[in-house]
């Protein structure tokens, strides 16, 4: 008779998720961050203009942000679906006091790896993707000129993303992650990712 050893929730999560929880996320942001376990923030990925001074939204000509946190969340998860990372990874908003170059930072492997990472927690078998697959985000309410929306608050082709997420998974219950946005010059980005419950 075989034994097996159950594992606590965060050991039994889908690889994909586990790899952007503990490898992507950091390399994602072009510095040291916190791993995202328990809820930590993960500052997104910084910005800087040309000349490597800091900006208050990512250069460049895909980087626009969005009129309303709704948009943005719709326009990021549709990227990643559709595998447009250095797009989707330009909609973050610059931290202080970077000179980091946001070109450079989303067109890195860990990048990627990272967004790959999200997309494969999302992207199920029998579940439309973009075009096909419809993006939908509930009502955003802001405060000043921040917002925050939860994997709860979003799905593709009428499933969450936090059902999607824990397909797979085994006592994960209360697992999530929540975008923290930022409105600069009048528009939307993504100022950080936190996960955790």
């Amino acid at each position: 008779m075989r034994s097996t050893t159950r594992l606590p929730w965060s050991h039994r999560l889908a690889v994909p998720t586990l790899v952007a929880l503990l490898a992507g996320t950091a390399a994602c942001t072009g510095s040291a961050a916190t791993s995202g376990i328990g809820g930590s923030p993960v500052p997104a990925p910084p910005s800087t203009t040309p000349s490597g001074t800091s900006s208050t939204s990512p250069s460049g000509t895909d980087a626009k942000g969005a009129a309303t946190p709704e948009a943005l969340m719709t326009t990021f998860v549709t990227d990643v679906l559709q595998q447009h990372y250095r797009k989707a990874c330009l909609l973050n908003a610059a931290p202080p006091n970077s000179n980091l170059d946001p070109a450079k930072v989303c067109a890195s492997p860990e990048a990627t790896k990272t967004l790959t990472s999200l997309r494969s927690g999302w992207a199920k078998p029998g579940i439309a993707l973009p075009p096909k697959g419809k993006v939908t985000v509930d009502k955003v309410t802001p405060t000043g000129d921040t917002a925050t929306v939860a994997d709860t608050g979003i799905s593709l082709d009428g499933h969450t993303l936090n059902a999607l997420m824990l397909i797979g998974s085994h006592n994960a219950e209360g697992f999530g992650v929540k975008w923290t946005l930022q409105r600069k010059q009048e528009r939307w980005f993504i100022g950080e990712m936190n996960l955790g419950n």
